[in-house]
């Protein structure tokens, strides 16, 4: 139901928010002021869009949920942990492509119902989404061992079935 995804939205932007500015003041290495700088972005970016899921939640004629107890108990992420730069990296491309799944859910629930509105806001944060996974993509590539980031990369992609980004990195 279009309103459940949607609340499940907030709470795993949410989580991917803190997770992100979590590896940003942890983040250590020798990529450390590059790593430092896009997760500051990443986390500024997904902060920036709260207000705009919780508003949409409220065209539905309901309450957006608040608080970190409601949040954890709707989210399906979960809190970053990663040490390494590649781990941070590759837990944030977990949380985006979990994220993506749930945006495309709700594109087709909102498209069903006739919430046209709500079918042009996600089909835009699908797009912003869309570009975080490119931009992990590609910092992971540079930043890891290859071959293990390629071989992740394909394990969630195929958890989450993006047959389009499996095309794109074989360019």
């Amino acid at each position: 139901m279009l309103q459940d995804t949607m609340k499940t939205i907030l709470a795993n932007v949410v989580t991917m928010k803190y997770n992100a500015q979590g590896y940003h003041w942890n983040v250590k290495g020798m990529f450390f002021p590059q790593l430092h700088d896009f997760f500051g972005d990443l986390y500024e970016e997904l902060d920036g869009s709260v207000d705009a899921i919780a508003e949409e939640i409220r065209t539905l004629q309901i309450d957006a949920p608040a608080g970190i107890g409601t949040f954890v108990g709707l989210r399906t992420l979960r809190d970053g942990v990663a040490t390494t730069p590649v781990d941070m990296i590759m837990d944030l491309y977990q949380n985006n492509a979990e994220i993506i799944n749930l945006y495309t859910r709700a594109f087709d629930e909102s498209e069903a119902v006739k919430k046209y509105g709500i079918n042009d806001f996600v089909g835009g944060r699908i797009d912003a989404h869309e570009k975080h996974a490119w931009m992990l993509r590609t910092i992971a590539s540079g930043v890891g061992v290859r071959e293990e980031v390629e071989n992740r990369i394909a394990d969630i992609n195929e958890k989450y079935s993006f047959a389009s980004w499996n095309k794109s990195r074989n360019k």
